[in-house]
């Protein structure tokens, strides 16, 4: 039987957060490798889940864990710290770009554990909030300037036809007022 998932960096599984993916465990020593996009500093829980919660077949799935780009092992296992003997691993990403996350059986070692699984990942780190654009700030109209500071501001006023601006000039757009 052929393998769904090579436990190498030319897998064909690949991941996003949140979104469940399904493999198999089709033969004895099997691992199945998901290319993943992690960010420095984040948190992830990887999870793993089989029988034990109708996800899959697979009686005892593991998580075996994180690789980075060139296929080295970077940290993690887990075997049943999840629901039953499902798997749950959290961690912080160390470095961001492209990562690979294992699973296997908890028989790996003998090889006797066939069957189906889900595995899933989950970002835990809050939502970045939006970025202010750089340079800008509200001043009141009211606040209190310095003899040398430097300040220069746009105000755009929508005046009725006949209705002179409350300040010298002409209201003409672009004019300097001074």
């Amino acid at each position: 039987m052929e393998d769904d998932f090579p436990d190498s960096i030319f897998t064909t599984g690949n991941l996003s957060a949140g979104i469940p993916a399904f493999g198999e465990i089709e033969q004895d020593f099997d691992e199945d490798w998901f290319r993943v996009e992690l960010v420095q500093g984040r948190e992830y829980r990887v999870e793993v889940r089989g029988s034990a919660t109708s996800d899959g077949t697979l009686s005892d799935p593991v998580f075996a864990g994180v690789y980075n780009a060139l296929g080295e092992f970077v940290e993690g296992f887990d075997d049943d710290d999840g629901i039953g003997l499902n798997a749950s691993y959290t961690f912080i990403a160390g470095g961001s770009g492209t990562h690979y996350f294992a699973a296997a059986p908890a028989s790996f070692e003998s090889g006797t554990d066939i069957g189906s699984y889900t595995i899933e990942y989950f970002d835990l780190s809050p939502i970045d909030p939006p970025i202010d654009p750089p340079n800008e700030q509200v001043i009141p109209l009211d606040a209190e300037l310095n003899e040398g500071d430097d300040i220069s501001y746009t105000i755009d006023l929508l005046l009725p036809t006949g209705i002179a601006p409350p300040f010298p000039g002409t209201g003409v757009p672009g004019e300097l007022i001074t």
